[in-house]
């Protein structure tokens, strides 16, 4: 029963055999509604499909649309496929334009990110210096007097800086 079940689904997945099923069945579709559908006796019903159908419309007319269909669909397909290779083309380098300027944008970014790092660096070790630098002034009254200079200076420039680092960063330039 298994082989026999394979063998049908097999068979259905064949495009000939899937076509022919569609073709008759786009036309004799009245038929086959009726067949289907109509609540009345049974005999009716076959008589109907027997008088709306024939050889023709059940077994020449869809081979010869499924003979078309397969001869046609292929040159159709690559028709289709070679009016749209331009297009994709297109698309494609302006995503990739797209894409470049992005990575460039980043990079930029990130380079003026390392600048402003570095520069707050450089910073920090004057400033280390200039406390060391303090350290060395022998009276405490002067020093601290200095260091409370200094601080107030600092805040000052503290505030300037995280307001905007890029403006810091030009002042100090």
């Amino acid at each position: 029963m298994k082989a026999i079940s394979e063998e049908i689904h097999a068979r259905l997945k064949n495009p000939l055999f899937g076509y022919f099923l569609f073709a008759s069945g786009a036309i004799n579709w009245d038929p086959i509604f009726y067949l289907i559908v109509d609540n009345g006796p049974v005999t009716n019903r076959i008589a109907y499909f027997h008088a709306g159908s024939d050889f023709f419309s059940l077994v020449v007319y869809p081979s010869l649309a499924t003979f078309t269909y397969l001869t046609f669909y292929p040159w159709i397909s690559y028709l289709f496929i070679n009016l749209t290779i331009k297009p994709i083309e297109l698309r494609d380098s302006i995503q990739d334009a797209s894409e470049h300027k992005l990575l460039i944008k980043r990079q930029e970014l990130e380079v003026t990110r390392s600048e402003i790092l570095k520069a707050a660096e450089a910073e920090l070790i004057d400033r280390a210096k200039r406390d060391a630098d303090l350290s060395g002034i022998e009276s405490k009254e002067v020093r601290v007097k200095v260091r409370n200079e200094i601080d107030e200076l600092r805040r000052g420039e503290m505030k300037n800086e995280t307001v905007n680092p890029l403006i810091y960063q030009e002042k100090r330039n």
